[in-house]
C-alpha cells in the first residue's frame, strides 16, 4: 500500500522520463496496429456493422450477406494478424456453425471503365458484353483462356444463383464481381475452384469474399514448432513436407508461382487437405516472368527480385530483363524446409531437428541452393521427394 500511496510522487518526480515511456509506447503500438501484427476485434465488429448497413439500405448485395447480417447470424468474430497485403481479414462463426474467413478486395476502389452515367442514369454493360470483359480480364491477368461453363460460374455469385437480365440484382451483381476481379487472391481463387489447392470461396457481399477456414498447418497438434521434440512430433514433421510436396507439384501442373510463401500460409481444411492461404502474390509463371523482365533500372539481383520469386540484373545494361530463376520447389525448401529468418534471428525450418538425417539435410539445402541446371534441380526435386515419401511410410507404420 505504501508503494501505492507514493506512485503519483514518483510518477511527479520522474515525469519526463514517463512522458517519454508513454509516448514511446503509444508510437509502437500504433505502428505494430498499423502493420497488421495486432488488431482488434472491434474493428471487425464495426467493418461487418458498416457492411450490413449499406446491405439493408440496398447499396450491396451478395450471397454471403444474409449469412453475415441476419439476426443473430454471427456469433463471434476474432481479427486476423499479419495481413498487410488486405485491409480488412477476419474469421467469424456463423450459427450455423460453419467457420469462415471473410476479407476484403485489395482493390475495391478500382472499377475501370464498367458503367457510365449521363443525363438519363447509370448505364451498365449487357450479359454478353460483361462476359467478354471477364474473358479478357482473365486473359490479361492470367494469360490463360477459360471454358465457357467456368466463365459462366465466374460471372455469377459464388452459390450460382441467377437474377433475371437487366434487373436492379443483376446490375449490382455485375458490378460487385468486377470490383472483386481485380483483386489477385480473388481472381486466382476462382479461376482455380476446382483444383482443391486454395481456400474454396463460400460467397461475398459487397467488396468482401468468405472463404472457408482452414487449420493452420504449422501451429497447434499437428506440428508443434516450439515444443520439445519427440518421434511422434518427427513423424508429424516428415508427413506434412510430404503433403506440401505433393502440393507443389500440384500447383507446378497448373503453371503457377508463389512469390510469397511463409509458413502461415498453409493451412488444413475439415477433410485433411492441404491448401495455400495467401495468394495476393501467386501468378502464372508467363506473367511473374514478365513483372521481373520489366526493365526498371537495377543495380543488384535483388533489386529485380519479386518477393520471393527471384530474377537477376543485366549487369552491363542495369536493368531487369530475365525471367524468374527459382522454382516453388526452390522456395519451399529454403523458407519452409530448411528455415526462415526473423529480425536477428534464424528459426529453424520443418525438417531441422536433431532428428535429422545427414543425408537429408544435404538433399535440402541443394534443393534451396539449386544447381544452375534444369536436369541436376529436377534430379534433386526427384531424390528429395523419394525420400521423405520413404521416410513418411516407415515412420506411419511405428505411430
Amino acid at each position: 500500500m505504501s508503494v501505492l500511496r507514493r506512485f503519483p510522487g514518483i510518477i511527479y518526480t520522474h515525469k519526463f522520463k514517463c512522458l517519454f515511456v508513454f509516448f514511446l509506447t503509444i508510437t509502437c503500438l500504433i505502428t505494430l496496429y498499423s502493420w497488421k501484427i495486432i488488431c482488434s476485434n472491434l474493428e471487425a465488429w464495426d467493418r461487418v456493422t458498416s457492411l450490413c448497413s449499406q446491405y439493408k439500405k440496398g447499396k450491396i448485395s451478395g450471397d454471403l450477406c444474409p449469412k453475415l447480417c441476419g439476426e443473430g447470424s454471427v456469433v463471434s468474430l476474432a481479427c486476423q494478424t499479419f495481413h498487410s497485403g488486405k485491409d480488412t481479414i477476419f474469421s467469424a462463426t456463423l450459427k450455423d456453425g460453419l467457420n469462415i474467413v471473410v476479407k476484403s478486395s485489395q482493390n475495391y476502389e478500382a472499377q475501370d471503365i464498367f458503367y457510365w452515367i449521363d443525363d438519363a442514369g447509370e448505364h451498365y454493360p449487357t450479359d454478353d458484353f460483361f462476359r467478354s470483359l471477364v474473358e479478357n480480364r482473365i486473359q490479361a491477368r492470367l494469360n490463360i483462356t477459360l471454358a465457357d461453363r467456368d466463365i459462366e460460374r465466374i460471372i455469377r455469385y459464388p452459390t450460382g444463383k441467377h437474377f433475371p437480365v437487366n434487373s436492379k440484382a443483376r446490375r449490382i451483381e455485375m458490378k460487385e464481381i468486377w470490383r472483386l476481379l481485380q483483386d489477385n487472391e480473388y481472381l486466382i481463387s476462382t479461376v482455380y475452384a476446382g483444383r482443391d489447392m486454395f481456400p474454396k470461396i463460400i460467397g461475398i457481399c459487397g467488396h468482401y469474399f468468405g472463404t472457408e477456414y482452414l487449420k493452420p498447418a504449422m501451429d497447434g497438434d499437428l506440428v508443434k514448432i516450439v515444443s520439445k521434440e519427440t518421434e511422434d512430433n518427427w513423424a508429424n514433421r516428415v508427413h506434412l513436407a510430404v503433403m506440401i510436396l505433393d502440393l507443389v507439384e500440384q500447383i507446378d501442373g497448373d503453371n503457377l508461382v508463389l512469390c510469397d510463401i511463409k509458413p502461415n500460409h498453409f493451412g488444413i481444411s475439415d477433410e485433411g487437405k492441404l491448401k495455400i492461404l495467401d495468394l495476393d502474390v501467386a501468378f502464372p509463371r508467363a506473367i511473374a516472368n514478365f513483372i521481373t523482365k520489366s526493365g526498371k533500372n537495377c543495380e543488384f539481383d535483388s533489386d529485380c527480385h519479386l518477393f520471393d520469386c527471384h530474377s537477376v540484373c543485366n549487369k552491363d545494361k542495369k536493368i531487369c530483363d530475365a525471367p524468374v530463376v527459382n522454382s516453388n520447389l526452390q522456395i519451399v525448401c529454403e523458407k519452409i524446409l530448411l528455415g526462415w529468418a526473423m529480425p536477428g534471428v534464424m528459426v529453424p525450418g520443418l525438417l531441422m531437428t536433431s532428428s535429422t538425417p545427414s543425408g537429408l539435410a544435404s538433399l535440402l539445402r541443394q534443393c534451396a541452393h539449386g544447381a544452375g541446371s534444369p536436369e541436376i534441380d529436377s534430379d534433386i526435386a526427384t531424390r528429395l521427394t523419394h525420400t521423405l515419401a520413404e521416410m513418411d511410410a516407415h515412420l506411419q507404420n511405428l505411430i
